[in-house]
C-alpha cells in the first residue's frame, strides 16, 4: 500500500493523503458515473535526453493497470505522501533507473552544463520544463475504455550520458528516438504512444532538446575556466579574473609581508555524514601545497569562473570524491534523510548551512611550515551519503569515517593533526544545531 498525495480537483487545496488504488478506484467510479472528479492527485514525470539529442522512453508492461505496452516518458510516479516535488525526482530516479539527479532552476541550470559538460556522464543534470496545475491524463484501461485521471503534472526533462538501468523497475523496456523521429512517429501512430507523451511533445517539445540547442545555453568561452577565480575587493566589487594558483601567490605574499590582502574569493566547504550520523574526514595528501598530511572537511574548494556557489560545489564533490550530488532546500534534504534512505545509496544531498563573507582561513600551513591566513567568502554545506567514495584529483591519501562524539574528544586530544577549517565548521554546526 502506498499512500499518495491528494488535492481538491477545483481549489487545488491539500486534502487526507489516500492509498494510491483506492484513489484510483474513487476516481474511476466518479468518472464513469459521468459526474464530476471531486479531487485529483500529483504526478511527477521526466524524460532523459543525452547529449546528442536522442530521448530515452520506456515501454510500459503489456498487462499493466494501464497503458499497457504503451510509450511513454522515460519515467513517472505520483508523488507519495511525505515527498516533495523534488524528492519524487530524486528517488524515482535511483528506484527506476539507478541514476544520481540534480534539479536546478535556470540561474544554476545553465552554469553547470556551461561549466561542467562532463557532469553528465555521472549525474543527471535536471530541470522542471512545465507545472500543469489542472492535467486531464487520459488512461487506457486493459478492456479498451479510457479515462482521465485528473493530477497536477510536474514535467521535468534530464540531461545524462552514463549509465543506467535499460529496464526500468515499473517497465517492460526502454526505447529512443530523436525529437524529429519521436513527433513523426507520435503523428502517424499516435496509438503507440501514451497521451501523456504526446501532449508533452505537443507542448514541450522545445525542451526536449539537446542541451546545447536550448535557448539560453552559452558555452563557455574559457576552457580552462575551472582554473580561473573571480577576485574581489575586500568590500565586495568584482575584480578582473585571475588563474587561481596566481591568486594564492599574491594572497600569500601579502600576508607574509604583512600587508593588507590584495582581494579576495570564494569558496565552498562541506561536511559530509552517513545516515547513521558519522562524518567523512579527507586526509590531505603528504604532497599538497597547503595543510600536507592533516585531516580535514571531505571536500572542498575555489569557485571557478562561471560557477555560483551551488554549480561549484557539486564539482568538487564529483572532482574530489567522484560523489554526485544535489543542493538541495533545507526541506526537500530532511525529506530525503528522512523517507528516502535508497537515494543515499546512489547520491550525496546537500543543502547549505551558512554563506560566510570576510571568512579567515586561519594558519593554513605551507610546505615549508610557514602558516598564513586567506580571506574569502564561503558557502559552507552539510551533506548526506551512504554511497562508495573514488580519489579522482589526487588531493586525497585517505578517507576515514568518525562519529562526532569521537571526532570531538580526537579535536581536543590531538588539534595539531586537523586543519583549523574543520575546527570551524564543527564549531559552526554545533552552534546552529546541527549536531548536538
Amino acid at each position: 500500500m502506498v499512500d499518495i498525495k491528494i488535492k481538491h480537483a477545483m481549489g487545488g487545496y491539500d486534502l487526507a493523503n489516500m492509498d494510491k488504488e483506492e484513489a484510483h478506484r474513487a476516481m474511476q467510479e466518479q468518472f464513469f458515473a459521468g459526474d464530476p472528479v471531486e479531487f485529483k492527485d500529483c504526478h511527477a514525470k521526466g524524460l532523459i535526453v543525452d547529449s546528442e539529442g536522442y530521448l530515452y522512453l520506456q515501454i510500459r508492461p503489456p498487462g499493466g493497470r494501464d497503458n499497457g505496452g504503451l510509450i511513454d516518458t522515460t519515467w513517472g510516479s505520483h508523488i507519495a505522501a511525505g515527498d516533495t516535488t523534488l524528492t519524487s525526482v530524486m528517488y524515482e530516479s535511483a528506484r527506476e533507473l539507478g541514476i544520481a539527479t540534480t534539479v536546478f532552476d535556470d540561474q544554476h541550470f545553465f552554469p553547470m552544463l556551461e561549466n561542467h559538460p562532463d557532469i553528465t556522464s555521472e549525474l543527471a543534470v535536471t530541470r522542471q520544463a512545465a507545472y500543469l496545475r489542472n492535467f486531464q491524463s487520459e488512461r487506457l484501461l486493459p478492456d479498451g475504455n479510457t479515462w482521465k485521471e485528473p493530477c497536477e503534472l510536474s514535467f521535468f526533462v534530464s540531461y545524462f550520458d552514463g549509465k543506467f538501468r535499460q529496464q526500468a523497475k515499473n517497465g517492460a523496456g526502454m526505447t529512443y528516438r530523436t525529437l524529429d523521429a519521436l513527433q513523426e512517429e507520435v503523428e502517424s501512430n499516435p496509438e503507440r504512444f501514451t497521451f501523456d507523451l504526446k501532449e508533452l511533445v505537443r507542448q514541450y517539445a522545445h525542451a526536449m532538446v539537446a542541451y546545447k540547442d536550448l535557448s539560453g545555453f552559452s558555452p563557455s568561452p574559457n576552457v580552462n575556466a575551472n582554473e580561473l577565480v573571480q577576485q574581489f575587493s575586500l568590500d565586495g566589487r568584482p575584480l578582473a579574473p585571475v588563474p587561481r594558483k596566481q591568486a594564492h601567490a599574491e594572497l600569500i605574499e601579502a600576508f607574509h609581508a604583512g600587508q593588507p590582502a590584495p582581494a579576495k574569493h570564494r569558496h565552498v566547504r562541506v561536511m559530509m555524514m552517513r545516515s547513521d550520523g558519522s562524518f567523512y574526514l579527507q586526509q590531505r595528501a603528504s604532497n599538497k601545497k597547503e595543510n600536507p598530511g592533516l585531516i580535514d572537511k571531505p571536500i572542498a574548494g575555489h569557485v571557478g569562473l562561471g560557477d555560483v556557489y551551488d554549480t561549484a560545489v557539486i564539482h568538487e564533490c564529483n572532482d574530489e570524491l567522484a560523489i554526485p550530488a544535489a543542493v538541495l532546500p533545507e526541506e526537500d534534504y530532511a525529506a530525503i534523510v528522512a523517507n528516502r534512505p535508497e537515494v543515499l545509496r546512489h547520491q550525496a544531498v546537500l543543502t547549505r548551512v551558512a554563506t560566510l563573507s570576510d571568512y579567515v582561513s586561519k594558519d593554513r600551513t605551507l610546505r615549508d611550515g610557514q602558516p598564513w591566513n586567506e580571506h574569502c567568502d564561503t558557502a559552507v554545506y552539510i551533506g548526506c551519503y551512504d554511497g562508495p567514495v573514488r580519489f579522482k584529483d589526487g588531493e586525497t591519501s585517505g578517507v576515514e569515517v568518525k562519529d562526532i562524539d569521537h571526532l570531538r574528544a580526537e579535536l581536543r586530544a590531538h588539534p595539531e593533526k586537523y586543519t583549523h577549517d574543520l575546527l570551524d565548521l564543527v564549531a559552526l554546526l554545533e552552534q546552529r544545531g546541527i549536531v548536538k
